[in-house]
């Protein structure tokens, strides 16, 4: 990936960053989801540059192979409802001077709470919940990995989309979902 656009989030006092990262990281959803289907062929990829421990932070760069591709996305128009609260910077060419390394971010599926696991144990097996219950007691597993909250645009539920980092020794190529998460491809980290 040749080419990225950056997208950092205001601060602001009244509304909380990780609210508007959400808002944000829609519209760029929304983007590359328009673009695949316009042109199968197009890829692109997003890193957040400030990922920590406890959030996604307040940038995200979005690459893709050639400045044409990443002007296609038109962000600009995507987050015009969110102009006072970002800046967009143009599409630039990378700076492989400052590239560190090369990263990944992919989507984290966390198991599903005991209760969960217990209704559907039940339902499989036919016996009662309470049964079902006993196999799962004292589980407690929780995702610590850093998330946005969304809206499913066909079912209209909300979600949680937990992301993780993942460093990589050299840039392999690959693939990138419609949420510009890796699906085996890797990005420049700079």
């Amino acid at each position: 990936m040749e080419y990225y656009q950056e997208v950092t989030i205001l601060q602001n006092e009244e509304i909380a960053e990780n609210f508007l990262m959400a808002k944000v990281f829609m519209q760029i959803h929304l983007a590359i989801a328009t673009q695949k289907n316009k042109d199968a062929g197009k890829c692109y990829g997003i890193t957040f540059p400030k990922y920590h421990d406890l959030g996604l932070g307040d940038k995200i760069r979005i690459f893709s192979d050639s400045r044409e591709n990443v002007e296609a996305l038109n962000l600009k128009s995507y987050l015009a409802k969110l102009s006072d609260y970002v800046h967009l910077i143009k599409p630039r060419i990378v700076p492989k001077a400052r590239v560190k390394g090369y990263v990944k971010f992919v989507r984290v599926h966390p198991e599903n709470s005991p209760g969960c696991l217990a209704r559907r144990y039940a339902k499989r097996h036919n016996v009662s919940f309470d049964e079902a219950m006993d196999r799962y007691e004292g589980m407690k597993k929780v995702c610590k990995k850093p998330y946005v909250i969304l809206n499913s645009l066909s079912n209209k539920n909300r979600f949680s989309l937990f992301i993780d980092r993942c460093y990589i020794e050299n840039d392999d190529g690959g693939e990138f979902s419609c949420y510009g998460l890796s699906e085996g491809g890797v990005l420049p980290d700079f």
